[in-house]
């Protein structure tokens, strides 16, 4: 099976019925049936799980440096972990970032993160922003966002 379809978003649960015959000169037949659910492996953290990956640590940003472009870094990808197969049934896998207690985006402001090439650039004059900072970092699929693993900050 090439996806995830006989499961619905989480299970389905399907009736089988099987029938046995049995005797060559007086067949005999037996019918039964019984439940069987198909369960959607990711969103399953038994088969499915997103293992975090090192951020970057020690990297350095001067406030009113690098004009106009700031300072730019990207995080390794999170690896996706299935079991009992190697599988990508579940899609493309997602992050959300938070900097300061806001959200990141392509457009937020003093740092801004996009998720497809997993950078981050940031800009700053805020004197405010003098000192260690920390980065959150969230890994989820795409298509089952309720499934997220939590990575280091940074």
């Amino acid at each position: 099976m090439q996806d995830l379809l006989l499961s619905g978003s989480d299970f389905t649960d399907y009736t089988v019925e099987v029938t046995g015959i049995t005797g060559k000169n007086t067949p005999t037949m037996v019918k039964t049936e019984f439940n069987l659910a198909v369960r959607n492996p990711c969103i399953d953290p038994t088969f499915v799980t997103i293992e975090k990956e090192p951020l970057p640590v020690g990297l350095e940003y001067i406030l009113y440096d690098l004009k106009p472009n700031g300072f730019s870094f990207q995080h390794d990808a999170f690896t996706v972990k299935t079991v009992p197969i190697v599988h990508s049934l579940c899609g493309p896998v997602f992050y959300d970032t938070i900097f300061e207690g806001l959200a990141l985006t392509t457009s937020s402001s003093p740092m801004k993160y996009d998720t497809l090439t997993r950078s981050f650039e940031i800009y700053s004059e805020a004197l405010s922003l003098i000192g260690m900072r920390t980065i959150e970092v969230e890994a989820y699929f795409k298509d089952y966002p309720q499934v997220k693993s939590f990575g280091p900050n940074l």
